[in-house]
Order: structure tokens, then sequence, then C-alpha cells
């Protein structure tokens, strides 16, 4: 008896249509399971149920978190509204991390990027225009010496544009939680549409603390760029932190890497991580007043909160 000859040709097609489906949205699932992982990750940041509001600081805002249960256990208004100023350059720097594999090509800065910040006041790392620095030697301007045009040449040589490169820093937001934080540029230049709470930035520090080059970064003293005008030439950033926490005489176990931030519109701001009893705990303060020439309400009022997790 005869049988019936079956036609594999549809299952051939249908195996092929459903390769080509995968294939054109695996980036996209990728990412769905890329975020659900940093979802499951990181964590929510609820208030402890023994919350203690602390209201014997300067600074308007403030969140202690206990990076091992992941609880707010100390703060000042932690969840309300306010500008992140150079707080933000922790996003830029982030993002830089994740997108750029070569971390040793150099970029021009140009002059319109140093007419921007010369314009609208930015604090600089020292490269002028024309320097070619390396992508590592804009990281580490960005985040030791809170360099403006660092930020920006980074965020254009990653998306040719500061606004497309604010979307990535919104997506990137989003994917870690930060639910009450919108991003407008790359530097935290005030603008109404830049802000964010202490909450959400404890939350991307906890996030960027976990890549090691950016706890590399933020934890050197000094580092300097080389050949960015030629061979023999060099150029050397310090940590702002590391300094003003040095002058201070604040204990290096409490802040040991951190981004300060300062606008007239957000006050002196500061995120750090620091260790109290052996418990790593993540501290942001912000709307001290004061000014990068007054006393550093920031960093006084965070070494006072360090100072208090030792009787908690």
């Amino acid at each position: 008896m005869k049988t019936k000859r079956q036609n594999k040709f549809p299952k051939i097609i249908l195996i092929f249509t459903l390769l080509l489906l995968i294939f054109k949205f695996s980036p996209f699932l990728s990412r769905i399971f890329s975020n659900t992982e940093i979802l499951k990750n990181n964590p929510n940041y609820t208030l402890d149920d023994d919350y203690i509001s602390y209201e014997n600081i300067k600074s308007k805002n403030a969140a202690v978190i206990n990076k091992n249960t992941g609880k707010i256990i100390m703060g000042k208004n932690p969840e309300n509204k306010i500008y992140p100023a150079s707080m933000t350059k922790v996003m830029t720097a982030i993002i830089g991390l994740e997108n750029i594999k070569n971390l040793n090509k150099r970029v021009t800065i140009t002059g319109d990027i140093i007419s921007y910040c010369n314009t609208n006041g930015l604090s600089v790392s020292g490269f002028e225009e024309g320097d070619k620095p390396k992508i590592i030697d804009l990281l580490y301007g960005v985040l030791l010496e809170s360099g403006g045009e660092s930020s920006i040449a980074l965020a254009k040589e990653i998306s040719g544009t500061e606004d497309n490169f604010t979307k990535l820093m919104n997506e990137k937001a989003m994917e870690i939680g930060m639910v009450n934080t919108h991003f407008s540029n790359s530097t935290g230049i005030t603008d109404s549409e830049n802000y964010s709470t202490p909450k959400d930035i404890a939350l991307l520090f906890d996030y960027a603390l976990r890549n090691n080059q950016f706890k590399k970064i933020i934890t050197t003293k000094e580092y300097t760029a080389r050949g960015i005008k030629g061979i023999f030439t060099k150029h050397t950033v310090y940590n702002r932190l590391f300094q003003k926490r040095n002058s201070l005489d604040i204990n290096r176990d409490y802040i040991q890497g951190g981004k300060t931030g300062y606008t007239e519109a957000a006050g002196l701001c500061l995120v750090s991580f620091g260790m109290v009893n052996n418990d790593e705990y993540i501290i942001v303060t912000a709307g001290a007043d004061g000014d990068p020439t007054t006393p550093q309400y920031n960093l006084l009022d965070s070494f006072k909160l360090y100072k208090e997790l030792e009787n908690y």
C-alpha cells in the first residue's frame, strides 16, 4: 500500500519565517530580558519600618540607604523633587561605559563644546579645543572634575547630539526604576525637565556601582590623560570630592566615592557610598544653601548622617 507523500515545503517555510522573526526581534527580546534582570536585581528602595526622619541637617533633602536591605532607613524628604545638578553625570558616565566598547578611542574636543561650557558657566575638566582625549579620559573628566566639556563630548560621540543622548538617559532611568526622574541634558545644567529625587539618584548610583570601571573611576584620587595634544603631552584631572573630603578631615570609610553637584537652583548636592560597621550605605544630600566657596554642607551633612549610622 502506498503512503501519501507529505509535502515538507510548508514546514520549511514556517521554520524559515520563525527564524527571521527571531533574528529581527532578537535585540528587542534581549532588551526585555535584560531589563527584567535589571529590575529583579535592583531594589525598590521602600521606607524601612523603622525609618527615621532626620531634620538636623542643612540639606533640604536626603536619603540614607542600606545597600544590604535595599531600604531607606533615614532621610529628609527622600522622595521630593530635586534638581540633581552634576549628579546627573553619574547617568552620563554609565551610559558611556555601557555603549562604547573601545575606551581607548580618541575623540576631538570641538570649539562649539567649549563655547557652550563658557557661555553657560559649566565646570570643566581642563580639555581644550582641538584636544584629542580617549573615551576613558573623558569618563575620568566627567566623574572626577565634573567636566561639562567631557560630558558633552561623550554624549555627541555616542548619539551625535546631546538631545539624542538624553533619550538613552531616560530609557535607562526607566529600566532601573527611576520613576520620578527625567533628564534633558548630560551635564545637570538647571532645566525644568531635568529633575529627580534623592531616592532615584540613590537607585542610579547603586546601579552604577555594579560597573567595575565606574567604581574604579570614582574611587581614584587623580588620573593622567596622555597624548591629548601629541605623543608627549599629558593632562591630569583630580578628584574634587576627595580634595574637599580631605580638607574637612572626613573619615575615608564614610565617603569612599561619589559625585558632587551644585547649581544655584539645586544647591549643594552629593551622592556617595561608604562603610559603617561593615555595612555599605548610599547617602544622597541635596538642596543645601551655599556654593562652592562656602562651607560644603553637602559633605558635612553626609558626614553627619554616616556618623549617625554608627549608633543605628
